[in-house]
């Protein structure tokens, strides 16, 4: 029997800079016309980080993949406080970096995804996926995908799990360097979006291709 090969990744990322200013300037006019102006700078501290860890079974005709995963973002617990800990995600968007609904940014968050991969013949992959989110710090909002604060927080009492997610695709390689497929994401809105918004759930069917620059196309 062929031996089950074990696949275990495991990637953190971690920002950490702290940026302190501050100056004073002062008028050549004599008292008492004082012009005093003092400037100041916030200290930022923020990281983020990703785990993942899944296992290949060669020895079932599907090869699935099964793994789990977990992304996490600071956020910044005290807005009053002179310490920014809101992580500047990497990405211009987070897709597929946490989800396929597009709905939540890699910015003060907590992310637990588990799912699994198969593969039908040569050319068809199916990836069925659940996920859970919380607010990693509720004096902090809830960041879209994009980046950009999406839903303010109504204060540290504040319900921190976001949301329940399950996404399933198709990917058929058509040919050498393009990949076509569809799927679809639900969004199902937790504490959080449930007292900060009309919290509705979220659907989104999606179609794609993908081009692979690193493949030579077929003639």
């Amino acid at each position: 029997m062929r031996k089950v090969i074990v696949v275990a990744f495991l990637f953190a990322v971690a920002a950490l800079l702290r940026a302190q200013n501050s100056g004073a300037l002062t008028s050549d006019n004599p008292p008492p016309q004082w012009l005093v102006p003092v400037e100041g700078a916030y200290s930022i501290s923020a990281w983020a980080g990703h785990w993942h860890l899944g296992r290949q079974f060669d020895g079932i005709a599907s090869k699935p993949k099964p793994f789990i995963e977990d992304n996490y973002a600071t956020g910044t617990k005290n807005p009053n406080s002179h310490t920014w800990g809101t992580f500047d995600q990497i990405y211009p968007s987070s897709h597929d970096k946490l989800d396929f609904a597009d709905q939540v940014g890699w910015r003060n968050i907590e992310q637990v995804r588990a799912g699994v991969e198969e593969s039908a013949g040569r050319k068809w992959k199916f990836t069925e996926t659940y996920e859970s989110f919380w607010l990693a710090s509720t004096g902090d909002g809830l960041y879209a995908s994009s980046g950009n604060l999406a839903v303010p927080t109504p204060g540290p009492g504040a319900p921190r799990h976001v949301g329940q997610e399950v996404d399933a695709w198709a990917d058929w390689n058509y040919r050498t360097a393009i990949d076509l497929g569809f799927g679809y994401a639900h969004l199902i809105a937790g504490a959080f979006l449930n007292r900060t918004t009309a919290g509705r759930d979220f659907i989104y069917p999606f179609v794609y291709m993908t081009y692979h620059f690193t493949k030579t196309p077929e003639n």
